[in-house]
């Protein structure tokens, strides 16, 4: 599991892309998972899902601060 944080003033202005890799076998492939996108304290995307071993889920695409 991997947690970015940006300091209280935010995360610089760009583009941005979020995505779940599944690189480690946890016995079961394809193998289950969570991505939460969170922005100024608030959730603004979530999804579940089963990402085939050493691929990567689909992209969450998100703009900020401009």
């Amino acid at each position: 599991m991997e947690n970015v944080f940006w300091p209280t003033d935010g995360a610089p202005a760009g583009s941005y892309s979020a995505f779940v890799q599944h690189y480690e076998s946890n016995g079961t492939d394809p193998g289950p998972c969570t991505l939460e996108v969170g922005v100024g304290g608030e959730l603004v995307h979530r999804e579940t899902g089963l990402v085939p071993m050493y691929e990567n889920s689909a992209a969450f695409e998100l703009t900020v601060g401009e």
